[in-house]
């Protein structure tokens, strides 16, 4: 019922770690998949998984690296009615899948996610109980990749999967496209995936230029703004976020994009003070 899709790119030894994981999960998912971004280090790592048929294993090579990509490359691949992903790098909960897979026996669910542990703990719940997140605010609905984050197949190609232009920001893009639709996430408030994030390595998804930020940002509020015309919150979070990084660059020449958009005028009030702080004329 459930294909765990693995992308991975320069980082053989961790992969291993993330395929062991699912293997000892309390009920194995129908199959896993690893895709390989323009290198070939997993092939190498995992040369004994894959010859055992404990996996199946795929390699980009088209010279042109994004995770987006290869996450619907692994998606093209699957065969089963769910999709979960899982980075590289991190480990998955042993009971997650299990009690996934009792949800989704006993109906018919979108997408969703689960909690995070950092440091064997989870930081923050999402809401009080398991269950569809309507009353909450729009960016509680937001889930990155990393999260546990699943979905019905047909459902992620109908909506056309992720944005292979976005390095950066794909998943926020691919929630907003989600809840436009009328689909509001699933939230199991169980712990989901063990992230591994302060060991220094470079993410998958990795941006460091702010500059690249600030487009994969802007990108997301252009595709999904107008989806929203009627949902002032989901409007304000997309332009707010984009301005917040806006003002983190020295040079401004970005900040007058936004005068396309309409804005409240508490968000007016909010964008005024935080240029204000920032010397920003």
């Amino acid at each position: 019922m459930i294909t765990v899709i693995i992308p991975t790119h320069n980082r053989g030894t961790d992969v291993i770690d993330a395929v062991d994981s699912v293997l000892a999960s309390t009920q194995l998912p129908g199959e896993i998949i690893v895709v390989e971004d323009q290198s070939d280090e997993a092939q190498q790592s995992l040369a004994d998984y894959i010859s055992s048929g404990k996996l199946r294993y795929y390699r980009r090579t088209d010279g042109i690296s994004g995770a987006s990509a290869t996450r619907n490359f692994g998606v093209s691949k699957a065969t089963q009615q769910y999709i979960l992903f899982l980075d590289d790098d991190d480990t998955i909960v042993p009971t997650y899948i299990e009690k996934l897979q009792k949800y989704f026996t006993a109906s018919s669910y979108d997408w969703g996610f689960g909690d995070v542990l950092i440091n064997g703990e989870i930081t923050k719940y999402r809401a009080k109980s398991t269950g569809h997140l309507i009353n909450t605010k729009f960016k509680r609905k937001m889930a990155a990749m990393s999260s546990g984050f699943w979905i019905n197949k047909e459902l992620y190609e109908d909506v056309g999967g992720l944005d292979e232009l976005l390095n950066i920001d794909e998943d926020t893009d691919l929630c907003c496209r989600l809840i436009a639709d009328g689909l509001n996430p699933f939230y199991l408030k169980e712990g989901a995936v063990n992230l591994a994030r302060n060991d220094g390595n470079q993410r998958l998804t990795t941006v460091t230029d702010l500059s690249r930020k600030i487009e994969c940002y802007y990108r997301t509020l252009v595709n999904n703004y107008d989806r929203y015309a009627n949902d002032k919150e989901a409007q304000g979070f997309l332009l707010d976020r984009v301005h917040r990084v806006m003002c983190k660059r020295k040079d401004q020449s970005d900040l007058p994009k936004l005068k396309a958009f309409s804005k409240t005028p508490s968000l007016r009030v909010v964008h005024f003070l935080r240029e204000l702080k920032r010397g920003i004329s």
